[in-house]
Formats: structure tokens, C-alpha cells, sequence
């Protein structure tokens, strides 16, 4: 039984409201904490994985003061609804770890969205420490903006902004298959934000269709879309001490970290030799192949009817050569082609990725 069917969204709220007179359940979630077997790499991620996540929306704005005082603001004791509330709470999505649902703030009544995971997941530790290097560096519009965070009773609760959409796996299965202008969209952003860590020395190490959310606004006449990479659950920092705008003792937790993420998505080299000091830019980059690949038919590269084992997705990775259709627009091709190149040194990088989209005719 997963963790989240003993965790219903009447249980968490009632447990939020009442802290320390919940004592059986807290047990019961540090409980099935402990017992939690090591599934992160068959595509168990932080929350939000496996297209179970059909409306999260994580987003709203951050404000300009946040990256200077967020130490200071994580150092101060306090609960979480203490400064958020969950009356008529809305589950936004659930997983093995835990679940996401939307609160409001009782300051200034704006609305966020909000992750509670039981102790015992490094994940969630692993992700605050990955998004407040993010901060601190600057922030970037097309990655998931931490707010707050909060641990007590048990629980870690992370405060993340709000935004209206879907994953990338759900809009896919909705359409199909998205436009080649679509997938530009898409793209464009995700390899933006990619070139922003990757700058300072991170890799998001778990890029997959349920990683990325994306809203499409209706109201113009050309229906844009904004994107933006959520769950840094199992992000890495391989050489910190070569970040400098990330904090070092951050950084440093990210370095030693153990690999996780979905296994489908890395890179031959990364299967061949999953060790922290091996992680390199260039496996965010097959994962982008993949995902550039899916949006344009819905499958994945080395899977295309769905039917493979993961064992057998393995071994097409680092052995099959993939199968471009002879109908796509000749410029996303030979893109397909770099970033799926199963040597490292001549993959795209994401400054060259944002450079060949930017080149494409309109």
C-alpha cells in the first residue's frame, strides 16, 4: 500500500490543525517511511511522477526580497499553519512520498501549493537544498520558485508557487502529439532554464514529461505557452566548489547525494557508470532528446509502442539506435539527432540547443 492511500487529504488537514494530538498517524507515516523500498530509479519521483499528476499547478510570484533573507526565514522556528491555511483545501496531485495540495496565505491571502512528505525521504531535504541554490543564484522564469518550508511533527511541508496547468506527460496524451511550433515553445524554455543551472554547476538529473508543467494561455490569439521544470528532488551539484554564485554548504549536500530519477530518461553513459562524479550537463541533454522526441509523436525513443520492459528500455539506450521519421521538419531533426548522440563530448549543450531553436525559420 502506497503511502499516500493511508494519507487521504481529510487525514492530512485534520493532522496539520491538530500537530502534536496526531500521534498514531504521524507514527504510522514515519512508519511506512522507513519500510519504503529504493523505486526512485523505476520512475518514482518526488510527488509528482509517473503521470498520475493531471492539474498540479505549482506557481505564483516570488518576491524580490526572498533570496536575501531566505536563510533567515528558514531558521525561524515555526509551523506551517501557522502562516498557511488548508480549510477547503484542493488536492492537486499524489504519489508514492506524498502528496501536493494548494493553501493559502494568511498575510496576504495569495495562493500556493504546497508539498508534504514524511520524514524519512531525503528527497524533500534534497529538493530544498536544490531550489535554494536555485534562489540564490538568481531564480529563473521557466523553473519552479521555492517559497517557504517548514519541519515538524514528522512532516516536511515545502511552499512552492502556484501555477495553472498541466505536466507535459498529460498535455501530450491530450494532444496526441504536439505541433512542431509547440514543441519549439516547449523546448525553448526548458533549454533556457537548463543553460541557467547548468552555468552554476547543477544537473536536474530527473528531466522526464511529468517534470515539466505547462500552461497555455488562451487568451491571445496565438494561445503561448509557459513552461516550467518542477521537482529537483534529484538534482546534483557534481563540483560545487566550482559553483560560485550557489552557497557552498548547499551545494556541498547535493554533491554527495546519491543518484536518483527515472532511469528511461538518462543517458547511455550515466547507465554505464551511475556515479555522482560522472554527472554531467550533457545527461540533462539526452533527456531533453527524449522529451523533443515524445512531443513530436507521443512515444518514447526507445520504446515507441509502449510495450518494452524497463530492462529492455535499458538496453535500447545503450545499444539501439533511434528511429527518426522521415517527415519531420529538418532542422528539429538533426536536433533530435544531437541531443540523442550517444557520445557526451558532441551532444548539444544547452547554450547550443538555445542558439539552433533560436536559428530555426519561424
Amino acid at each position: 500500500m502506497s503511502l499516500t492511500a493511508r494519507l487521504p487529504l481529510k487525514a492530512v488537514t485534520g493532522l496539520v490543525r491538530k500537530r502534536s494530538t496526531s500521534r498514531p498517524l504521524l507514527e504510522t507515516i514515519k512508519h511506512a517511511g522507513q519500510e519504503r523500498s529504493a523505486r526512485t530509479d523505476a520512475g518514482a519521483s518526488l510527488l509528482v511522477a509517473g503521470g498520475f499528476v493531471s492539474v498540479v499547478a505549482i506557481a505564483a510570484s516570488l518576491s524580490d526580497t526572498f533570496v536575501s533573507h531566505s536563510d533567515a526565514l528558514l531558521s525561524k522556528p515555526k509551523y506551517f499553519d501557522d502562516e498557511y491555511d488548508l480549510v477547503n483545501a484542493r488536492s492537486l496531485g499524489q504519489g508514492a512520498f506524498g502528496m501536493v495540495m494548494q493553501c493559502v496565505n494568511k498575510s496576504d491571502h495569495s495562493t500556493a501549493a504546497v508539498k508534504v512528505v514524511a520524514d524519512g525521504y531525503d528527497e524533500a531535504e534534497r529538493e530544498k537544498n536544490a531550489l535554494m541554490c536555485v534562489e540564490h543564484a538568481g531564480g529563473h522564469p521557466n523553473i519552479i520558485q521555492f517559497t517557504n518550508y517548514f519541519t515538524h511533527d514528522g512532516f516536511h511541508y515545502m511552499v512552492l508557487e502556484y501555477v495553472r496547468g498541466v505536466t507535459l506527460f498529460d498535455f501530450v496524451a491530450e494532444h496526441k502529439q504536439l505541433t512542431s511550433q509547440e514543441a519549439v515553445d516547449v523546448l525553448t524554455q526548458v533549454a533556457s532554464a537548463l543553460a541557467f543551472l547548468h552555468a552554476h554547476g547543477m544537473v536536474h538529473c530527473d528531466l522526464k514529461p511529468d517534470n515539466i508543467m505547462v500552461t497555455r494561455d488562451q487568451s491571445t490569439s496565438s494561445s503561448s505557452i509557459a513552461v516550467k521544470i518542477i521537482d529537483f528532488g534529484s538534482a546534483t551539484i557534481p563540483h560545487p566548489r566550482e559553483s560560485s554564485r550557489m552557497p557552498l554548504k548547499r551545494a556541498l549536500t547535493l554533491s554527495s547525494a546519491p543518484l536518483s530519477g527515472t532511469k528511461t530518461y538518462w543517458s547511455p553513459e550515466m547507465l554505464q557508470g551511475p556515479k555522482v562524479d560522472h554527472v554531467r550537463p550533457s545527461m540533462d541533454m539526452w533527456s531533453v532528446g527524449c522529451l523533443l522526441y515524445i512531443m513530436l509523436t507521443g512515444r518514447h525513443p526507445f520504446d515507441p509502442r509502449g510495450s518494452l520492459s524497463e530492462e529492455m528500455v535499458l538496453h535500447n539506450v545503450v545499444h539501439a539506435a533511434v528511429d527518426l521519421p522521415s517527415n519531420w521538419p529538418p532542422q528539429l531533426t538533426a536536433i533530435v539527432a544531437q541531443l540523442l548522440d550517444k557520445d557526451p563530448s558532441t551532444r548539444l549543450t544547452a547554450p547550443d540547443l538555445v542558439a539552433a531553436l533560436q536559428a530555426m525559420p519561424c
